[in-house]
């Protein structure tokens, strides 16, 4: 009589696995849920699933986590956003199911505040008297970020007192708005009076962030007849508190 045999066992289950690292992208020191599924049919997935973590331009991988798969092969883990790289999601089977690996990547950034000049203006003998209705000038089309800008500006003109107006429009006519009496300021446009100082620097609250700037300076003496002809040696810096995004 021959001897009985062994029972083969049954071949494991290739398996499914989905996997994601989110958000992404991701402030530094924030939190990365690390999920997915891990399955072969709608039950039996049990198992170890084990994460690690390759930082960007480095040649190998650290573990980081461990957690376990539900039945149904979910699993889910978070951790701390500290580098921008990949994630790599090992399920390591069980004595039905096959191991099986995914992998995501994960851009991780930090922000700082810094001055950013956003447009600059430099010229001289600038013709700015009555005779050309004062003198206009134009920046190309800018986008800015939202809030306000400071703008500090120079004129030193053959004649003193120049008046000046400046707006952030995108009006291609520059039509700056009325402002309320007794003020010198309206949103995104400013007025410094005749008779003012010939520099100083104002905030100006430009409320769209695309468009262009427009400066119109007049000079005249303070008293007396108008001069025909006025010429300036004029600056304008604008700048703004920009936050920047910066890859970790």
């Amino acid at each position: 009589m021959a001897a009985p045999t062994a029972a083969l066992a049954a071949p494991k289950a290739a398996v499914a696995m989905t996997f994601s690292a989110t958000p992404d992208p991701v402030a530094v020191g924030e939190t990365i849920t690390l999920s997915g599924r891990a399955a072969a049919g709608k039950t039996g997935n049990a198992g170890t699933v084990e994460f690690y973590f390759r930082k960007d331009r480095s040649p190998r991988y650290t573990r980081v986590a461990t957690t376990s798969t539900a039945a149904n092969g979910t699993f889910s883990r978070a951790v701390k956003a500290t580098a921008s790289g990949t994630y790599l999601a090992v399920y390591r089977g069980n004595k039905h199911r096959k191991s099986a690996s995914r992998a995501d990547h994960a851009s991780v950034f930090t922000t700082r505040t810094t001055t950013k000049t956003v447009w600059q203006y430099s010229g001289t003998d600038v013709e700015c008297g009555p005779a050309t209705n004062g003198c206009h000038i134009f920046s190309g089309d800018l986008k800015i970020q939202p809030g306000p800008l400071n703008v500090s500006f120079l004129a030193q003109c053959t004649q003193p007192k120049p008046s000046l107006m400046m707006g952030f429009t995108n009006d291609p006519a520059n039509t700056a708005p009325t402002p309320d009496p007794g003020q010198y300021a309206a949103p995104g446009w400013r007025w410094w009076p005749i008779g003012g100082a010939t520099g100083g620097e104002f905030d100006l609250a430009p409320a769209i962030t695309q468009g262009h700037f427009y400066v119109h300076a007049l000079v005249k003496p303070a008293f007396g007849p108008a001069h025909p002809t006025t010429t300036c040696t004029m600056s304008v810096t604008a700048t703004q508190q920009v936050t920047e995004t910066i890859p970790v």
